[in-house]
C-alpha cells in the first residue's frame, strides 16, 4: 500500500496483485483484464495468466492491446506503451 500526503490531504493507493500468481499488477495488465474478462472486475489477472486463462500467446494479447489504444480505447493509455515495447 503507498500512502502520499500533500499538507493535511493524503492518498492511499493499494497495490493490486494478480489473483493468480500474486504478481504486482501494471495498469496494462489491469487494461488488459478488463477488456478481455469483465470490464467491471475487481479482480484482475497479471497479462501472463490472463493469456494462459485465454489459451492465446501473450504477444497476441500486446498485439490486440495495441490495436484497441490505436482505436482509442481508454483502458489503455499511450504511456502504457513502453511496457509493450520492452
Amino acid at each position: 500500500m503507498i500512502v502520499w500526503s500533500i499538507g493535511r490531504a493524503s492518498l492511499t493507493v493499494k497495490m493490486e496483485n494478480c489473483i493468480v500468481c500474486g504478481k504486482e499488477l501494471t495498469a496494462l495488465d489491469i487494461g488488459a483484464h478488463k477488456k478481455f474478462i469483465n470490464r467491471g472486475s475487481r479482480e484482475y489477472m497479471c497479462k501472463t495468466c490472463l493469456s494462459e486463462h485465454l489459451k492465446v500467446p501473450e504477444e497476441l494479447l500486446d498485439q490486440k492491446i495495441e490495436h484497441f489504444r490505436r482505436q482509442g480505447c481508454t483502458l489503455f493509455s499511450k504511456n502504457d506503451l513502453k511496457v509493450l515495447d520492452k
